[in-house]
């Protein structure tokens, strides 16, 4: 994977550059002037207070320039990872004893850091690949305090922030190369912890490993369709409001039959 330029490691080592030239600089200002023997013939610890401030300056300044010409790396292919989290050994291992690939983010003051986790398995015997130790598990330690406690049942981590790739291609790009027994997961955008499966297929059918859209409901079957007329209202009377109780039916019975009864005569 293609590093960024090391800005935080680049600005730790000029501040230690200068912290130590201007530490070094004052103690000799105060010292310069003690004689290299006491009286008594003993010499003087005091006059090598300018000697010892600038050896632990020159070793401050030798760890940050390892921290800034060995950089993080990672590499997948088919045979397994390439891993170095921080300053020391990289770390060559194979897929047979990687379990689970995530990828987390964490919450943070200003923004996120985002980490690339591995599990591996309990296998203690001879294999052709690293084991993660004490010393290759910084990182690991760093994100789990910053998660509180969530990834301590990983076994490796890095950050992810070293790489010019988003996290998103890094960890599609690990994908394509993990075996079928390797869960690859995907929790940037997940704050409760729930693993999500890279990548997710929403098309897929169910038992394949990938989510699936439950299908629409059937609509309700059309009258009209089926060939039967929906019943329509009752026949309206000759103002076109509906017949009242007892009332004469609308329309009149046709010729020929008799009228009906009408009111005596005077």
């Amino acid at each position: 994977m293609p590093q960024r330029a090391p800005r935080r490691a680049l600005t730790r080592l000029a501040t230690y550059i200068a912290a130590g030239v201007i530490v070094t600089a004052i103690t000799w200002l105060m010292f310069y002037t003690e004689p290299d023997t006491l009286m008594t013939g003993e010499p003087n610890p005091a006059a090598q207070v300018p000697t010892f401030i600038a050896l632990v300056s020159i070793l401050s300044i030798i760890v940050a320039a390892v921290v800034v010409l060995r950089r993080p790396r990672l590499a997948a292919n088919h045979f397994g990872v390439i891993v170095r989290p921080g300053v020391f050994r990289a770390l060559l291992m194979p897929w047979v004893h990687i379990e689970e690939v995530t990828v987390i983010t964490v919450p943070g003051r200003r923004k996120g850091d985002t980490y690339l986790l591995f599990a591996c398995d309990d296998y203690l015997g001879r294999s052709a690949g690293d084991r993660p130790r004490f010393l290759d598990q910084a990182i690991l330690r760093e994100a789990n305090r910053a998660s509180e406690g969530r990834v301590g049942n990983y076994d490796l981590a890095v950050r992810l922030a070293d790489f010019f790739k988003p996290a998103d291609a890094i960890i599609d790009q690990i994908a394509g190369f993990a075996p079928e027994h390797v869960a690859v997961l995907n929790q940037l955008d997940d704050e409760t912890g729930t693993n999500t499966p890279v990548p997710v297929d929403e098309s897929a059918s169910p038992g394949t490993g990938q989510t699936s859209r439950p299908e629409a409901p059937a609509p309700p079957p059309n009258p009209a369709a089926m060939g039967d007329e929906p019943p329509g209202p009752p026949p309206a009377g000759p103002h076109g409001h509906p017949p009242a109780a007892g009332a004469r039916p609308w329309p009149p019975p046709p010729q020929g039959s008799p009228p009906p009864p009408g009111p005596p005569m005077a």
